[in-house]
Order: C-alpha cells, then structure tokens, then sequence
C-alpha cells in the first residue's frame, strides 16, 4: 500500500473540502442571477433586423427576470467592435452579444481579429433563421429571378449589386458566379443603405433582409424576385428560393445570443430557458413575423458546433468567391 505523508494528506483533504465550496457558489450565482442591469450589445446600427428583434426580446427578459435588459448598439468595422467589446468583457452574464452572420464570416473577411468566434464565446441561445430577399426596383424590366438573369446577359454592362452585410456580399457574389452572369459588387456601410440607394436608382440589385424590404414591397417601390433560403419563407410563400432556378443557390442568415467564454453553464440554462420563454410571447411572435424570422431548430448542447461549423462553410464560400482578409 503506498504511503502519502502528512502534508498531501492535507493537501487532499483541503481540495475535497474546497468542491463543495465552488459548488455552492456557482449554484448560489446562478440562482441569484441577474441581480443587475443586463446589456445587450447589438454590433448594428439602430433600425436593423437585429436591433428591432433585440428590443423587443430585451423587454421580455426584463419581465421574466425581473432586471433590466438593456439594448446597446455598438456598431462599425463590420460588427467587430461590438463583438470584440463583448468577447473582452467579464464571463458574468450581464454583458451578451447578439450576433447575426457576420459573427462567422469575419474571420474570413479581416486579418488579425481581435476574437474567436468558436473559443471566446459561448453561445447562449437560437434566436431563429431567416433568408436574404433579391431585390430590384418597381421599374426593373424583370418580375422573376429567370426574366433578372435574362437581362443580365443582354445588358452591356454588368448590372450593378450593392451590398451592406456579409451574408448580402457573398450572395451577390455567389449570384454572379452560379448564374454565370457578370455583376458588380459596391459596398454599403449597412444593407439599410443599400436599398435606400437601390430605391434612388443608384444601384440595380441588392439582397437584403425583409425586415428592410417588405414595407418598400407593400408600398410598390421595390419588387422581390426570390429569396436565399432552401424553402419558401412561412411568412411570404409566395417569394421563390432562387436555388429553384440557380442550382446549389443558398443563404440562410441567423441571430444568437452569446456571452464570452467561461461564463458559468447554469447561467448559460438559465438564459437559454429564459429566452426561449421569451421566443413564445405574442409580442416576441410579432416581431420575428415582422422581420421573416423563423423559430431556431438547434438545441442547447448543438449550438456551439453549429458556430463551429458556420465558421467552416463562411470560409469556403469566401475562399470560392476570392474575397481575401484585409
């Protein structure tokens, strides 16, 4: 029998003792959590698809925890500076992130990022998933995505894309290359300006979220072609997935809630129980429905090798589209 001298012994016994210690308090924070203001950094400007999504949840939370949820826009550098606020900030739980595509898509798209998507974060929760919109003015002499690809091979010069998203570049991109069409990307500082742009005639197309489009829809100044999903919307069944005329077309966007890494596991429940709760209220069912966001399809315990494997499939699609980090 081997022998342990008296000082490990203590050792030991003082490690055993100290478990149930940490115990207690991880399980005593959870409970107790939140017992202040919590904010909701949103790397958007006001007025996007996900600042109108986190408004409305951040009121729900605030009624089911009884905290303040608050929402704070932190945008620039495509979301970076939002998202590396939030990645730098205490794994306490009251300082989250919503996150949309470009949350995977920057490490494609930016040298030396500050982040990592997959390591300093811990996805809390699935908002839902929603598909990009093909957009074109009133007057575009086209009503279906055949009669867009149609015209631009006639014209003599290539239709002219402008994009303000991640998601919304690789879409023009992949759009041109599928389709075999020639097209030119112009970058926008946010997708909101790229329809404001397309609906003054300075640009041709874009792809945008329908939160941004359908009341351009409704009132006839922009028409939608198609969207950028595998399936019809629920909301606008009416709107073609453009993979129904351009073989291996698709984008499907999203919005998480996320926190950085190392925070708790039982405030992670905690919230995703929470929010989740908050997915299910009339009001959170209106907004989703305004902005054409489906209910979310992961699970807790999945969500952090969905990041993982969004991260993977961003980086072939900018690969394959020759965009390089900058």
């Amino acid at each position: 029998m081997k022998k342990i001298n008296r000082r490990q012994f203590v050792t030991a016994l003082s490690a055993t003792a100290v478990l149930p210690a940490l115990s207690f308090r991880h399980a005593h924070a959870a409970s107790d959590y939140p017992n202040q203001p919590v904010r909701m950094i949103v790397p958007f400007s006001p007025g996007s698809a996900t600042d109108i999504v986190t408004r409305t949840l951040s009121k729900e939370l605030q009624g089911e925890f009884g905290q303040p949820f608050v929402t704070e826009n932190r945008p620039g550098a495509l979301t970076t500076i939002g998202t590396t606020h939030v990645a730098q900030s205490a794994p306490d739980g009251y300082t989250l992130l919503v996150a949309a595509l470009s949350f995977v898509s920057s490490p494609s798209e930016i040298k030396n990022l500050a982040y990592d998507p997959v390591k300093d974060f811990e996805p809390i929760a699935l908002i839902g998933t929603l598909p990009l919109v093909l957009m074109v003015r009133s007057d575009f002499p086209a009503n279906t995505v055949e009669e867009f690809l149609e015209h631009a091979k006639k014209t003599a010069k290539p239709l002219v894309g402008g994009y303000g998203s991640a998601s919304s570049r690789v879409a023009a991109n992949r759009l041109g290359a599928l389709a075999g069409v020639p097209l030119t990307e112009v970058p926008y500082k946010g997708i909101a300006n790229a329809v404001t742009d397309l609906i003054g005639g300075f640009v041709d197309f874009t792809f945008a979220d329908m939160g941004n489009v359908t009341p351009h829809v409704e009132s006839g100044r922009l028409k939608a072609l198609g969207v950028t999903a595998q399936e019809p919307s629920m909301y606008v069944p009416d709107w073609p997935p453009l993979g129904a005329t351009i073989p291996d077309f698709e984008i499907t966007a999203w919005l998480m809630v996320l926190a950085p890494a190392g925070i708790d596991t039982a405030i992670v429940k905690k919230l995703h129980d929470g929010i989740n709760k908050c997915l299910e209220t009339t009001s959170m069912k209106q907004t989703l429905e305004l902005v054409a966001i489906s209910p979310p399809t992961v699970a807790l315990p999945d969500l952090k090798p969905f990041v993982a494997s969004e991260v993977d499939k961003w980086a072939e699609r900018y690969k394959a589209a020759g965009i390089q980090p900058q």
